[in-house]
């Protein structure tokens, strides 16, 4: 076995020990922040996710249908598609919803 092909095998290992880390190494690296949920459970904004675990989100959105796909650039708001409704829904950087919903045209 070669050098290169010893230094690729490493490499390898390296990175699948890597991904195997558990989660709870890299936890202090960020804080989840649930932003909007289309739920509100006694008018608090409230999501269960499929393990059980309840989030609460610092905005209520009833216009929020399965989102799937975020679009954003420097000068615009957030775009979340809402998957099969047809339409997307724009949000500012804190999360709060805008004022208007946009209907994009079939093609």
């Amino acid at each position: 076995m070669g050098n290169l092909q010893r230094y690729l095998a490493l490499v390898a290992l390296s990175l699948c020990s890597l991904l195997g880390t558990p989660a709870a190494v890299h936890a202090a690296g960020y804080v989840e922040t649930d932003l909007v949920v289309n739920h509100q459970v006694n008018n608090v904004p409230t999501l269960t996710d499929k393990n059980g675990i309840v989030h609460v989100a610092k905005f209520f959105d009833p216009n929020l249908v399965n989102p799937w796909g975020v679009g954003e650039s420097a000068t615009s708001p957030f775009w979340v598609s809402d998957n099969g409704a047809g339409k997307s829904s724009l949000y500012n950087t804190l999360g709060a919803q805008q004022a208007f919903l946009v209907y994009p045209c079939a093609g």
